[in-house]
């Protein structure tokens, strides 16, 4: 019998275990409590075999610690490290919801719910990555899909914790990860980087599109195969649901050649936000700001003339008075002056970022001052679809502005 499966510790640490969740080749999840605060918590414990020596451990346990820096609303966090029965274990926030593996169980996604799924896991390996962690291990049984529509990104502390392990502990060139989420260059023996999980995330979201893995055998040198050396359909083409514009994001995250991929999940990000505008408003490509309207400009220019032509009138009756009055300087500003009009924009939920016309502006609740015209209002929020309208400013009063984002759900 397995080592770890012979007997359920009561507890590893302060932590309490009540059941266990799941298992996998590097370690063993359990439901625990954690009395000090009285919350529930997933404690992970790595396998024994994965924890050979003291050096080994220690080496490990300082790899956790700087795991437990992450903080993300796509990443679930690690609260403590620590060691008991001869092993390291992770206590990890406990989430409700499944994995996406299991969701996928029932065919592919909706392509708005795709696009949520990566923009989402996305945002998260961008800060990751920014922080100097790989995540390595990329597939559907790590996210963990939540019942408000949110994702969580899980596994990160043993994936990166293994990568120190590979580094230094094991032969140059051994290939670890799962053999159908693997980028090609990782099949070398090369050093995973960034690309290479965008790799990842671009099998996980071509299955979540398609319900079809694009790289498939019936062993892991079949598959490893078909990775270097096949090109899957384009998702499209296995859906015809998909967006050709989703479609190309995806294909481009399975290049063959890191530099031919998103080379950042803030690229991806950008890219994946503009087919949703695409799946909701048609337009291809991202929408310009729209033209000024030239008999408005006329109009301006005109108010201009005939306040320089006041002012200067002014100014002669005056001059020999040897005083410019200062109902003439009232006249000249009040002539001269471009209205402005108080857009009031707010939005529910609050602390969505203002675009108008391309240009960031703030966060709502937010007032701008703008003259009267047409513009390109955007507004958006991580966990939720980007809002994108036409705001026509009238010019004659104060023009409250609420817009109601619709979260991303499944």
């Amino acid at each position: 019998m397995d080592a770890d499966t012979a007997t359920l510790p009561r507890r590893y640490g302060r932590y309490q275990i009540e059941m266990e969740l799941g298992r996998g080749a590097m370690g063993v999840v359990y439901k625990a409590h954690d009395p000090q605060i009285d919350r529930r918590v997933a404690l992970k414990v790595l396998r024994r075999r994965r924890t050979s020596s003291e050096r080994h451990r220690q080496r490990l346990l300082k790899e956790a610690h700087a795991i437990g820096r992450l903080s993300h609303p796509n990443i679930v966090t690690v609260f403590d490290v620590g060691q008991d029965h001869g092993t390291v274990f992770l206590a990890e926030e406990y989430v409700e919801g499944h994995t996406l593996h299991r969701q996928l169980t029932d065919g592919p996604l909706a392509p708005a719910t795709v696009i949520s799924l990566g923009i989402q896991l996305a945002q998260a390996l961008a800060y990751a990555h920014n922080e100097g962690i790989v995540h390595r291990d990329i597939k559907s049984h790590n996210i963990i899909c939540q019942p408000d529509g949110r994702v969580k990104l899980t596994d990160f502390g043993i994936a990166r914790i293994e990568d120190a392990h590979v580094s230094e502990e094991t032969r140059p060139g051994q290939i670890m990860g799962t053999p159908a989420f693997m980028a090609p260059e990782l099949l070398s023996g090369a050093t995973a980087d960034a690309r290479s999980d965008l790799f990842s995330l671009g099998v996980v979201l071509y299955e979540a599109a398609t319900g079809e893995r694009p790289f498939r055998g019936d062993s892991v040198p079949a598959i490893f195969a078909a990775i270097r050396e096949t090109e899957p359909p384009p998702p499209h083409e296995v859906n015809t649901r998909m967006l050709p514009q989703l479609s190309e994001a995806i294909m481009t995250c399975l290049a063959k050649q890191p530099q031919d991929r998103h080379q950042s999940g803030d690229a991806l990000v950008a890219v994946l936000r503009t087919c949703l505008t695409v799946l909701y408003t048609g337009h291809t490509g991202i929408t310009a700001p729209p033209q000024h309207k030239p008999r408005h400009w006329l109009v301006v220019l005109a108010l201009l003339s005939l306040g320089l032509i006041v002012g200067m009138a002014s100014w002669a009756v005056m001059r020999h008075k040897g005083v410019l009055s200062a109902v003439s300087r009232e006249i000249f500003s009040k002539e001269a002056t471009v209205v402005e009009t108080a857009v009031g924009i707010r939005s529910e939920p609050p602390g969505a970022l203002v675009i108008i016309n391309g240009q960031p502006k703030g966060r709502t609740p937010l007032t701008l001052h703008l003259i009267a015209d047409d513009y390109r209002l955007r507004l958006e929020a991580t966990g939720y679809y980007t809002y994108d309208a036409l705001l026509t400013v009238d010019g004659t009063r104060t023009q409250p502005v609420k817009v109601i984002l619709k979260p991303l759900i499944f």
